[in-house]
Order: structure tokens, then sequence, then C-alpha cells
């Protein structure tokens, strides 16, 4: 049997690594080192800069490289997806649908900015068939971008003539929108890769593009039961992540920073652990969840903390852009 010698540059000193030989141990160790020391270059580069893009996404390709192989030595197969998940996903196709069913005129809009392997758009593509397989086909536009394409979603969008993706960062790529004509912002483990000099810009650009009553969908990995990048192999639970997760947030967070652009939960996400996640339209229990979170912080049991972020689905927020905000006031 003749295997094939997978070799890969080093970020930080250019010397040449043959991943083929390497553990599954010294690859997580591999990533975590190099992850780190991009990481602080990236921080180091101008916001919005060539240097600093080009940069990024010559490190996510390194990393994806590192992860892919790590994964195929885990399990044996290829991953299907970053951070994506089907419990996402299903909550993505119920807001999808619940804007189609309001739309009666034009087509909807979905944007997800960092559409990876295109887990989540695949999975929404076959909802709509099921959907509407004897109404007929949706009025759907889907569209995204990612600083690096994968073969994945190359296929995908060939194939789709609704669905458009592009490549380069989310700020440059968003703005490439029409003003006023986002139905649903979708960003899953995306956020917390942004740069903190960087969002504000990011999010007043978004907040332009969403149409009247339109929904914001973000899973971004709690800081309270972090770190959830490569950190967590070395650090211990409750660390800042070191790596490219720059912006772990807590739900407190996320709701002041979006709450500055009339930007507003709308749903209450709950999770039974593994299984399912379902929301509930209601202020209250948001109200509740962001009393409670400072509370589950200082619980003195990981384990037990982690468990109850989890089910109070403290990472998820959905929200819903009001209706009478203008989008260029808060820019």
């Amino acid at each position: 049997m003749i295997i094939m010698e997978k070799c890969i540059t080093k970020l930080s000193n250019n010397e040449c690594i043959n991943l083929t030989n390497l553990s599954v141990e010294d690859l997580i160790k591999l990533q975590y080192e190099e992850e780190c020391w991009a990481a602080e270059k990236i921080l180091e580069l101008p916001p919005f800069s060539v240097d600093r893009n080009t940069f990024m996404a010559k490190a996510y390709e390194f990393v994806n490289t590192v992860m892919d192989e790590c994964f195929y030595k885990q399990h044996g197969r290829k991953a299907v997806a970053w951070g994506a998940s089907k419990v996402n996903a299903k909550l993505l196709a119920k807001l999808v649908l619940e804007k189609l069913k309001k739309n009666n005129t034009g087509q909807t809009v979905l944007y997800e900015a960092g559409v990876g392997m295109g887990f989540s758009i695949k999975y929404l593509l076959s909802f709509l068939k099921r959907n509407y397989k004897k109404t007929g086909k949706p009025e759907c536009s889907i569209k995204g971008c990612d600083i690096v394409l994968s073969p994945d979603i190359i296929k995908l969008y060939e194939h789709y003539p609704e669905v458009e993706i592009i490549q380069g960062n989310v700020y440059d790529c968003i703005k490439k929108i029409p003003d006023n004509s986002i139905d649903i912002f979708y960003a899953d483990n995306v956020f917390e890769h942004f740069c903190p000099d960087e969002i504000e810009a990011i999010i007043c650009e978004i907040d332009k593009k969403l149409k009247p009553d339109a929904f914001v969908f973000l899973i971004i990995p709690n800081k309270f039961a972090g770190p959830f990048d490569v950190s967590k192999h070395f650090l211990p639970f409750g660390s800042k992540a070191k790596g490219f997760h720059f912006m772990e947030m807590s739900f407190n967070d996320v709701t002041i920073m979006m709450n500055k652009y009339n930007i507003n939960h709308s749903h209450c996400v709950f999770q039974i652990p593994k299984l399912i996640a379902f929301c509930v339209r209601s202020k209250f229990l948001v109200k509740m969840k962001l009393k409670l979170e400072t509370v589950f912080a200082k619980i003195p049991f990981p384990a037990f903390s982690k468990l109850m972020f989890s089910i109070g689905g403290f990472s998820r927020s959905i929200m819903k852009k009001d209706s009478e905000h203008d989008n260029t006031s808060s820019c």
C-alpha cells in the first residue's frame, strides 16, 4: 500500500512539515502553536488592510489542512463541517420557512457569513425541497461568503443557480450586497473570528443591508464556557481563547453589541444536549437568560456550568431588526 505524503509549510518559520508522519496529538499541538502565533500577527496588522486579509486567508488555509488531516486520522473519513451543526441548520430552516410564508411578493434573501463546507446551505436546500415538493420551488435566494472557498462549496453553487457564494472577508463581501435587501442574516461560529478592531464596522455594514424585521441568527461560542478554539486542549476552562477565536462572547455581550443597532432578541433558544434545540418567543425568558448567565459563570464546577450553558442555549442568538429603525443612523 502506497501512502501519499502530505507536506505543509509552517506559518511561523517556513519549515516544511510532513503531516502524514504526525500523530493526532502532534497535529493538535502543531495547530495550537501555529494558530496562536498567527493570531498575534493578525492583530498586529492594520484593520481591513490587504496585508491582514491576505495573511488571514493563508493562515486559515494552513489550519484547515491540519484540521482535515487530524479529523481523518481520528475518524477515518473526511469532515463534512467545521463548527456548523444540524441543530443550528434546523433552526435556520424554520426561520427561512417563516419568512417565505410571510413574503408573498419578491424573493426571500438569506445571507450566510462564513459558509465553510456548505453544511447549513445543503441542509436548507434539502429542507426546502421537501417542504415545497407539491407547491413548487420557493422564491429563496441564498448568498454568502467565506475567506477560503472549499471544493464542496464550489460544486454546490455550480448546481444551484439560487446559491451565490463569493470568496473574501465578510466586510468586503457584504458591502457588495444592496442596502435593505437581506431577510435573514446567518453566521454559525463566525463572529468569534472577527478582530476586535473591525467588528463595529462589520456590524454597521450588515445593519445597512437588513430589511425591516429581518432576522439575525448568530451562533457565537460563549466565553464563560470556553475556550472553544484549539486553546481548549491546552488552557483551563473559562480561559480566554488564544487562537483564531478573537471574540468569544457572553450572551450579554452579544445583546449589548446588537442592541446598539436596534437588533433585539426575538426568540429564546434552549437545547437538550446532543438531541434537539427549540426556540420560544418570549422577552421574559430572554431577560431571565441575561440574568442567569452571570450566575452560571460563577458555578465552581466546570462540567455542571458547561451543561447549564448548553441547555440554556447561551451561544445562540436569534434576533430581529426593528422595523422602524433607520439603517444609516448607527454608523
